[in-house]
Formats: structure tokens, C-alpha cells, sequence
């Protein structure tokens, strides 16, 4: 008897520490949803600095990425609309067919002769601010090249948040 509750346990050791291994420095799935273009920012630059900054986010290597493609079908899929990304119901379902974590959202906004950038990294499920980005910058090719900075600010509000070392680059 003894024996069994011994390897019963060893078992149950093995099976909780190789779970614990996979979650322990996994990456989050994030949502990158298209950057918003506000106050006369032109809609085309606004769609190349969403793409780049999806780009850059992946080379981080701090979360897998969701596909465009995938998110649109899906959000088609569930006749998702542009105005239930304020309803954490339906980010949570929509999360859940995308085995995603977070959503990241963005805003340029033109304002006396400046362009105004917010990002934001949102827990999908509750929708939780876990880390947020402002800056300005004097034209578009300014921002697409700290591009990478932002991106770099943002892994590093979640690695202090998470004290997840895997997420550094």
C-alpha cells in the first residue's frame, strides 16, 4: 500500500511540475487591433505604423502575436463589431477562440502640427490596463522609428509587472 501512495505521488509530482514547466515563461497570445487614426491623422500612415508595430512587437519575443487574417475571420465569424472591444464579455469570447491573453490597441492623434501616440496592452478577459505607452513625436517618420522604442517600453512595464524574465530581449 505504501508503495502505490508512493508512486501515486511521484506521479502527481511529475505531472504538477511538468504543467508548472509549460505555463512558468510561456508566452501571452496578443491581439494587435489596427491603430486608430484621430484628429486629421491620415488613415494610409496610420495603417503602416499598425502593421510596423506589429512587426516589431514579434521581433521583441515577448508575447506570439495573432494573425490579421485569423483575427478578422474570427471577429466575421462571431459578428464581432468595432464597438464590442468595450464589452469584456465579448473580448473574452473572442479571446477565447483565439486562445489570446491581451489586446493591444493604439491611437495617433494629430494635434497642433504633432502626432500623439497612445498604445495600450490590455488583459483580453477583463480588460485591465497591464501597460500603456504616450508619446509625441513631430512627424510620421519620427514615429516609425521609435517604433521599436515603444515597443521596447512596453515589454518592460510587463516584464516589472510579471517579473518574467523569458519576455526580455
Amino acid at each position: 500500500m505504501k508503495k502505490l501512495t508512493y508512486a501515486i505521488i511521484a506521479f502527481l509530482t511529475i505531472v504538477c511540475t511538468s504543467l508548472c514547466a509549460q505555463t512558468v515563461g510561456k508566452k501571452p497570445s496578443v491581439v494587435i487591433m489596427p491603430f486608430e487614426a484621430k484628429g486629421g491623422m491620415d488613415q494610409e500612415d496610420c495603417e503602416v505604423v499598425s502593421e510596423l508595430f506589429a512587426s516589431e512587437y514579434v521581433i521583441t519575443g515577448a508575447a506570439t502575436v495573432v494573425n490579421r487574417d485569423t483575427l478578422s475571420k474570427i471577429q466575421t465569424e462571431q459578428k464581432f463589431q468595432a464597438s464590442d472591444w468595450s464589452n469584456s464579455n465579448k473580448t473574452a469570447k473572442l479571446g477565447e477562440a483565439l486562445n489570446a491573453q491581451q489586446l493591444m490597441s493604439g491611437q495617433l492623434r494629430l494635434y497642433n502640427g504633432l502626432i500623439f501616440v497612445t498604445v495600450q496592452v490590455q488583459d483580453i478577459k477583463t480588460l485591465a490596463v497591464l501597460a500603456a505607452v504616450s508619446t509625441r513625436v513631430e512627424n510620421t517618420m519620427k514615429l516609425i522609428d521609435g517604433i521599436p522604442k515603444i515597443c521596447k517600453d512596453l515589454v518592460s512595464q510587463m516584464v516589472a509587472k510579471t517579473g518574467d524574465a523569458s519576455t526580455r530581449k
